[in-house]
């Protein structure tokens, strides 16, 4: 399978990448190259016995593992069914690989580490970036009050557009604005 990798020079003067075809037998070899991306996104093809939650033809995108030494810029891959999550059907291709690991992130601050739940309130900070969108969005499905920041009037605007609608957005584009206080 040919896939886009990373090749570390030797004088360190000059990056280069590299399609290469990477065979099994090589994969044991000393590193020279470095595989590239990690989202990815795509349809699956053949599934394994133990494989529970997939089955061919299924639309997925996900974020391969540190140890992967299949690069995400890739013709085709192996990867566990735990790294991968359903592409919902609206959403394209480039846009699924593009926001999972923003949603990774969201998805693990709000329900794992905060524990967010119903009723609860939740500041996010600059709520119009990627991060903060689907943050906001990931809150609101939880059912939280959610409070963000602004850094614009741009990002005001933007947020105060928003449905749901956010419970407060703070401007904080002059600096004069402490969060804490407000």
């Amino acid at each position: 399978m040919k896939g886009l990798y990373f090749q570390q020079s030797s004088t360190n003067e000059e990056v280069t990448f590299v399609f290469q075809e990477k065979l099994l037998a090589e994969m044991k070899m000393e590193k020279d190259f470095f595989p590239v991306g990690r989202e990815v996104s795509g349809i699956v093809l053949e599934v394994g016995r133990k494989v529970t939650f997939f089955q061919p033809d299924d639309e997925v995108v996900g974020i391969l593992p540190l140890d992967s030494e299949d690069p995400g810029l890739c013709e085709v891959i192996r990867v566990h069914e735990h790294y991968l999550v359903h592409k919902p059907e609206k959403v394209s291709w480039t846009e699924a690989a593009g926001v999972i690991r923003d949603g990774v992130r969201a998805c693990t601050a709000l329900y794992y580490l905060s524990q967010l739940s119903p009723g609860k309130s939740v500041l996010i900070m600059d709520g119009a970036s990627a991060f903060g969108t689907i943050a906001i969005q990931l809150a609101h499905h939880r059912g939280a009050k959610v409070i963000s920041t602004a850094h614009s009037l741009e990002d005001k605007q933007h947020l105060e557009r928003l449905r749901p609608s956010i419970a407060r957005v703070i401007d904080v584009s002059n600096g004069k604005v402490h969060v804490a206080e407000s």
